[in-house]
């Protein structure tokens, strides 16, 4: 199969559509049972699978009987009795799903979380009001004891298609996440969802099991009717879009129940958002007390900034400058001062792609200051307010913060596509924004 047969979908208001398989996929009797879908099929390789067991360590934290309210603007929902919005994710990190209906001041009650990483759990304790917690998506009562809601998240990990990553597909253990969210889409039927992976998921080498996905995800049927339940859109979104200063291509696919989609049940359709010009970088910038940006003295004041991958890096970076007689002293260029020599990158006025990795490592050098990107930095560039984690940075430390920040959607980005599929499923007025 060729990339070409699995692409970003331009016409924005039509259901994605997806050739026919074109490799052997194994059956699989769990799927059919838990999807209802005739000739299901097992996405990922059950060789592979493995499950969270029960001990000292429960899958299930009850944390709050009834989440508090965030959001004040009532008067922009359509549901009955202008209740409050629920939103739900698995794979949750930062809660994004949150900290985008809170830019957005939509009441709304967080009912779910689940994440396999302990200080996520400390962070998403201390800083978000959440009903139930799982600990490991690939468990059954990540599923079962799940809340349907109206809106649903998942970020499933992106190691196994990622090119940073080992890119085993199916064949990686981790992808076993995709079966999961995909039962609690078929059996909960949440009103729209929001998925996010890496762009190069829609590499050729990935396109059998992308197209598996989406396949699958387009067979999830109305209880009763056993009708289509949701109308699919995807497309590549870059976090640039949404005016930021860093470039993070990512795919993502929108879901929305065709019970409440559409012009047919008098609400807009769905649209992907048009891209915004980014803000200057400098606004995004740590500063001292009376108001200057903060600077560094390099090395002197970093020792790690001496060993040979970023010193190479550096130096890699400032004799390309020089050869188009450009001084990096003057220009706020982020340079990758962790990258391996066949991934050296460095870029004026914006930052390369925030990941796990670099997150945690400081990776990333600014040529005019001098210094590192500080973790505050950082999660500005992802559009999210270092201080909204203030209760939890301290505990968890710096590397964890980072960490955290470099696996999480950009809240402004989701923001942008809550905008215009809330109105599209009749969750908000249509007018609202």
């Amino acid at each position: 199969m060729s990339a070409s047969q699995f692409t970003p979908s331009r016409d924005h208001n039509q259901t994605v559509s997806c050739r026919p398989f074109s490799v052997q996929v194994v059956a699989s009797v769990a799927l059919q049972e838990h999807y209802n879908i005739a000739g299901a099929v097992s996405l990922t390789m059950p060789s592979k699978r493995k499950r969270c067991v029960d001990g000292d360590r429960a899958n299930t934290l009850r944390w709050n009987s009834a989440p508090t309210v965030v959001g004040s603007a009532y008067g922009l929902l359509k549901t009955p009795g202008k209740r409050p919005l629920t939103v739900g994710s698995h794979c949750t990190g930062w809660a994004t799903e949150s900290l985008a209906l809170e830019l957005l001041d939509l009441p709304h009650q967080h009912l779910f979380a689940c994440d396999s990483e302990p200080k996520v759990e400390i962070l998403l304790r201390r800083c978000f009001d959440i009903g139930i917690f799982f600990r490991e998506a690939c468990h059954p009562d990540s599923v079962a004891l799940a809340p349907t809601v109206d809106i649903y998240l998942n970020g499933w990990p992106c190691q196994p298609l990622s090119n940073m990553g080992n890119r085993q597909g199916p064949a990686d253990h981790r992808s076993l996440v995709v079966d999961y969210m995909i039962r609690y889409l078929a059996q909960k039927l949440p009103r729209c969802f929001v998925l996010e992976n890496v762009a190069s998921a829609l590499h050729s080498r990935h396109s059998a099991w992308m197209e598996a996905i989406m396949e699958t995800l387009k067979s999830i049927s109305e209880r009763g009717s056993g009708e289509p339940a949701y109308e699919l859109f995807y497309d590549v979104c870059n976090s640039e879009g949404a005016g930021l200063p860093q470039r993070r291509k990512r795919l993502y696919i929108v879901g929305a129940r065709k019970q409440f989609y559409g012009a047919t049940h008098g609400n807009r359709n769905f649209w992907w958002p048009t891209p915004l010009l980014p803000r200057g970088m400098e606004s995004f910038l740590d500063r001292n007390e009376d108001g200057t940006l903060v600077v560094g003295d390099g090395a002197i004041s970093d020792p790690s900034l001496l060993n040979p991958t970023a010193m190479r890096n550096l130096l890699n970076m400032e004799t390309q400058l020089q050869e188009v007689g450009r001084d990096p002293s003057q220009y706020h260029i982020i340079v990758d001062v962790a990258a391996s020599p066949t991934r050296q990158q460095f870029s004026v006025g914006t930052c390369p792609t925030i990941t796990k990795h670099r997150g945690g490592g400081r990776g990333f050098y600014n040529t005019r200051l001098n210094r590192r990107l500080s973790v505050s930095e950082m999660i500005r560039f992802q559009g999210a307010s270092p201080d909204r984690f203030l209760n939890a940075a301290n505990e968890i430390g710096s590397t964890a913060m980072g960490e955290i920040c470099g696996n999480a959607m950009s809240p402004p980005l989701v923001q942008r596509i809550l905008q215009s599929l809330l109105p599209s499923v009749g969750l908000v007025h249509g007018s609202a924004w």
